[in-house]
Protein backbone atom coordinates (compact mmCIF):
# COMPACT_ATOMS: atom_id res chain seq x y z
CA UNK A 1 0.00 0.00 0.00
CA UNK A 2 2.80 2.31 1.02
CA UNK A 3 4.20 1.44 -2.96
CA UNK A 4 1.02 2.62 -4.58
CA UNK A 5 0.50 5.75 -1.93
CA UNK A 6 4.24 6.61 -3.04
CA UNK A 7 3.77 6.50 -6.28
CA UNK A 8 0.53 8.35 -7.32
CA UNK A 9 2.02 10.88 -4.66
CA UNK A 10 5.62 11.25 -7.20
CA UNK A 11 3.13 11.10 -10.19
CA UNK A 12 1.00 13.68 -9.12
CA UNK A 13 4.18 16.11 -8.47
CA UNK A 14 5.44 14.76 -11.35
CA UNK A 15 1.88 16.12 -13.27
CA UNK A 16 2.11 19.41 -11.05
CA UNK A 17 5.13 20.07 -12.37
CA UNK A 18 5.28 18.89 -15.95
CA UNK A 19 1.75 21.33 -16.66
CA UNK A 20 3.26 24.65 -16.93
CA UNK A 21 5.94 23.10 -19.01
CA UNK A 22 3.65 21.27 -21.66
CA UNK A 23 1.96 24.51 -21.26
CA UNK A 24 4.53 25.86 -22.71
CA UNK A 25 5.02 23.88 -25.38
CA UNK A 26 2.15 24.25 -26.61
CA UNK A 27 2.33 27.62 -27.01
CA UNK A 28 5.01 27.37 -28.72
CA UNK A 29 4.20 24.85 -30.85
CA UNK A 30 1.05 27.19 -31.67
CA UNK A 31 2.88 30.22 -32.32
CA UNK A 32 5.43 28.22 -34.56
CA UNK A 33 2.42 27.16 -36.62
CA UNK A 34 0.76 30.34 -36.90
CA UNK A 35 3.94 31.67 -38.49
CA UNK A 36 4.81 28.67 -40.76
CA UNK A 37 1.13 29.15 -42.28
CA UNK A 38 1.50 33.33 -42.66
CA UNK A 39 4.86 32.53 -44.15
CA UNK A 40 3.87 29.93 -46.56
CA UNK A 41 1.13 32.13 -47.55
CA UNK A 42 3.06 34.72 -48.27
CA UNK A 43 5.80 33.26 -50.14
CA UNK A 44 2.42 31.55 -52.04
CA UNK A 45 1.25 34.94 -52.89
CA UNK A 46 4.72 36.35 -54.05
CA UNK A 47 4.95 33.12 -55.94
CA UNK A 48 1.91 33.78 -58.22
CA UNK A 49 2.47 37.28 -58.35
CA UNK A 50 5.46 37.14 -60.04
CA UNK A 51 4.96 33.84 -61.99
CA UNK A 52 2.00 36.26 -63.16
CA UNK A 53 3.89 39.10 -64.40
CA UNK A 54 6.44 36.78 -66.41
CA UNK A 55 3.41 35.56 -68.01
CA UNK A 56 2.30 38.55 -68.98
CA UNK A 57 5.54 39.24 -70.55
CA UNK A 58 5.23 36.52 -72.71
CA UNK A 59 4.26 36.79 -76.21
CA UNK A 60 1.22 35.21 -78.04
CA UNK A 61 3.19 32.92 -79.84
CA UNK A 62 5.21 31.75 -76.80
CA UNK A 63 1.85 30.93 -75.35
CA UNK A 64 0.49 29.16 -78.33
CA UNK A 65 3.56 26.86 -78.22
CA UNK A 66 3.27 26.20 -74.38
CA UNK A 67 -0.26 25.38 -75.54
CA UNK A 68 -1.46 28.50 -73.05
CA UNK A 69 -3.83 31.18 -74.06
CA UNK A 70 -3.90 34.74 -73.36
CA UNK A 71 -5.56 36.69 -70.90
CA UNK A 72 -8.03 38.32 -72.96
CA UNK A 73 -8.90 35.03 -74.33
CA UNK A 74 -9.13 33.15 -70.97
CA UNK A 75 -11.29 36.20 -69.53
CA UNK A 76 -13.62 35.91 -72.95
CA UNK A 77 -13.98 32.16 -72.22
CA UNK A 78 -14.60 32.26 -68.46
CA UNK A 79 -17.80 34.56 -68.84
CA UNK A 80 -19.12 32.45 -71.77
CA UNK A 81 -18.64 29.51 -69.11
CA UNK A 82 -20.74 31.60 -66.50
CA UNK A 83 -23.38 32.81 -68.93
CA UNK A 84 -23.61 29.23 -70.31
CA UNK A 85 -23.79 27.50 -66.62
CA UNK A 86 -26.28 30.74 -65.36
CA UNK A 87 -28.15 29.27 -68.36
CA UNK A 88 -28.42 25.93 -67.89
CA UNK A 89 -28.93 26.27 -64.01
CA UNK A 90 -32.13 28.23 -64.46
CA UNK A 91 -33.16 25.45 -66.82
CA UNK A 92 -32.54 22.84 -64.17
CA UNK A 93 -34.19 24.71 -61.19
CA UNK A 94 -37.33 25.73 -63.42
CA UNK A 95 -37.32 21.59 -64.39
CA UNK A 96 -36.92 20.34 -61.19
CA UNK A 97 -39.80 22.77 -59.69
CA UNK A 98 -42.07 21.98 -62.52
CA UNK A 99 -41.40 17.79 -61.89
CA UNK A 100 -42.49 18.46 -57.88
CA UNK A 101 -45.45 21.00 -58.99
CA UNK A 102 -46.25 17.85 -60.87
CA UNK A 103 -45.43 15.70 -58.19
CA UNK A 104 -47.20 17.05 -55.55
CA UNK A 105 -49.91 18.97 -55.91
CA UNK A 106 -51.45 19.03 -52.76
CA UNK A 107 -47.85 21.38 -50.99
CA UNK A 108 -49.15 24.43 -53.55
CA UNK A 109 -52.82 24.49 -52.37
CA UNK A 110 -54.11 26.83 -50.08
CA UNK A 111 -53.85 25.73 -45.98
CA UNK A 112 -56.52 27.13 -43.64
CA UNK A 113 -53.94 27.76 -41.17
CA UNK A 114 -52.34 30.42 -44.14
CA UNK A 115 -55.57 32.21 -44.78
CA UNK A 116 -55.95 35.70 -43.28
CA UNK A 117 -58.74 35.36 -40.62
CA UNK A 118 -60.48 38.83 -39.93
CA UNK A 119 -59.60 39.62 -35.92
CA UNK A 120 -62.25 38.28 -33.49
CA UNK A 121 -64.17 40.87 -31.50
CA UNK A 122 -63.24 42.12 -28.34
CA UNK A 123 -65.53 41.00 -25.45
CA UNK A 124 -63.21 41.09 -22.58
CA UNK A 125 -63.55 37.39 -22.30
CA UNK A 126 -60.50 35.44 -22.34
CA UNK A 127 -60.63 32.76 -25.57
CA UNK A 128 -60.06 29.12 -24.41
Amino acid sequence: MNVLKTLGATAVGLMDQMSPVAEKVKEGADDLLEKLGTESRQLGELMVERFGEQMEQLPDATLKRLNLVTARKSRRRMIWAMLIGLVVGAALVKAISRKNEQSYPEVNRREPWNETRPPAPVTGEIPR
